[in-house]
């Protein structure tokens, strides 16, 4: 529930970082990395309604500066999608299982029969 101002600065921490003397401290960085992609969405969907041109430059400004096959054409058609996209957060799944202990390690232990359950649930009619 804080409020968190994202920088250049800080957004490294805010989204790789975990406290390894807590346990199970990767849930609490799950929850910032959908915390960061929400935020990042909704910014991104604003800046292609305000000005789709000049977001898709950007956009492509970055792109041109790492190795990739990823054209303008490419990042126009995203752009596109991104603003007949319609995110919510309960599109996102957590996998069932329970948390637990392999010696000195946070282990997560998948519920297999969960499991399918959802995945029939999700991509079968």
């Amino acid at each position: 529930g804080d409020v968190v101002k994202i920088t250049k600065e800080n957004v490294e921490t805010f989204v790789r970082t975990r406290d390894t003397d807590k346990d199970y401290s990767a849930q609490d960085r799950l929850a910032r990395q959908q915390a960061y992609y929400e935020a990042f969405y909704a910014k991104i969907k604003a800046m292609l309604s305000d000005d789709f041109e000049s977001t898709i430059a950007k956009l492509y400004g970055f792109v041109s500066r790492i190795v990739t096959n990823v054209s303008y054409q490419d990042i126009v058609t995203f752009g596109n999608m991104m603003l007949e996209y319609k995110y919510t957060s309960d599109q996102n799944y957590v996998l069932p299982g329970k948390n637990g202990k392999d010696g000195d390690y946070d282990a997560y232990y998948l519920d297999q029969s969960s499991l399918k359950d959802m995945i029939v649930k999700i991509y079968y009619e």
